[in-house]
């Protein structure tokens, strides 16, 4: 398998090329468990476990189990009549409790980074159903039936990534998807970057979203095809510690025959606690690199897996001496959501 193949450096060395990993022999239902959906489950596990050993972000082409083309295109488009409604329609639909990670988060209310500011982006928060009321009063009309057909969707996909991401690492089958039961910490998060001001170049100009990783297991995003802005660290193995010193490399996506784009798969930080830094989470922003992109929005829709809050997180015998102490994974969430609302009041 060649450098590029893997997602690794281009010709120029500040960028890096995503090429996709085939997922979908795991993604797809099948009730015949032929030897051939065998090798080709194989070879999907071993694909991720390569990019996530190296730096934990791929992308997979649509369909993907149930998320297909033309559900993704109708759900972009409810999300955009969302964020075309006015300030005061879109107050109204604000969270009042930050706890409750649901609702409305307006423009500039988060800081990842506590040097470059507010993000410049606004947000709207949906979670399961089962466990939490989604107040949906004043959305578009067809909201609300196509987020919620969109997250049963999500939910088979991203219990057969668990699977996947056990079986690459050579855990028990179950070990992650078993975690996964009520949903009641996952998030599906639609985002809007607006146009703003260009200060020259991405370092003077607004930040749309700050330095993080992810928290959870992993998160799907779904970006538009020919948009730019992510931005990965280079890797230093460490899911616990950000070397600032290290360069940002810019995330070229391959050209998609869809246009309504392509899933971006990257490893969260409990993920990488949990296989004892075998797999990465990668630092990663969204920057504005040109004055033409800072013209555009930009509009994503990222889907965060996290596992129910009563799971303990611990390292499997299998992955060595353990570096992290155990956890439980609302613990854990709970803390990392406090950083980013600490560093928002600052």
């Amino acid at each position: 398998m060649s450098a590029l193949s893997r997602g690794m450096m281009s010709d120029d060395a500040n960028t890096l090329v995503l090429s996709p990993v085939n997922l979908s022999a795991y993604a797809t239902r099948s009730s015949v468990n032929s030897d051939s959906q065998e090798e080709r489950r194989k070879l999907a596990a071993s694909s991720w476990n390569d990019v996530c050993t190296r730096h934990g972000f791929s992308i997979a082409t649509l369909p993907l189990g149930r998320i297909t083309p033309e559900l993704l295109a109708r759900t972009f488009d409810v999300a955009k009549q969302l964020f075309t409604l006015d300030d005061d329609a879109k107050m109204k639909l604000r969270r009042h409790n930050p706890a409750d990670n649901m609702g409305y988060a307006p423009l500039g209310g988060e800081a990842h980074d506590t040097v470059r500011g507010a993000d410049r982006k606004e947000a709207f928060n949906v979670r399961s159903r089962r466990c939490h009321t989604n107040d949906y009063t004043g959305c578009p009309p067809d909201f609300q039936p196509v987020v919620e057909e969109f997250w049963d969707a999500l939910e088979d996909t991203a219990r057969a990534l668990a699977t996947c991401a056990a079986d690459a690492i050579g855990v028990e089958s179950d070990f992650f998807a078993k975690t996964l039961k009520s949903w009641e910490h996952c998030t599906i998060r639609f985002l809007h970057y607006p146009a703003c001001d260009f200060g020259g170049d991405e370092d003077s100009s607004p930040i749309r979203c700050g330095c993080h990783t992810d928290f959870g297991l992993f998160t799907l995003l779904f970006v538009k095809d020919g948009e730019s802005g992510l931005q990965l660290k280079a890797v230093d193995g460490s899911v616990e510690h950000d070397d600032p010193n290290l360069p940002w490399r810019n995330v070229q996506l391959p050209a998609s025959e869809d246009p309504n784009g392509v899933v971006m798969l990257n490893t969260g930080a409990l993920l990488a606690r949990w296989t004892n830094d075998a797999w990465r989470a990668t630092a990663h922003r969204v920057v504005v690199p040109s004055e033409a992109q800072a013209r555009q929005s930009r509009y994503s829709i990222a889907f965060f897996v996290d596992p129910d809050p009563e799971m303990e997180v611990a390292v499997h015998e299998k992955l060595g001496t353990p570096k992290y102490a155990p956890i439980l994974a609302g613990e854990y969430l709970r803390m990392r959501l406090d950083e980013i609302h600490l560093a928002q009041k600052k």
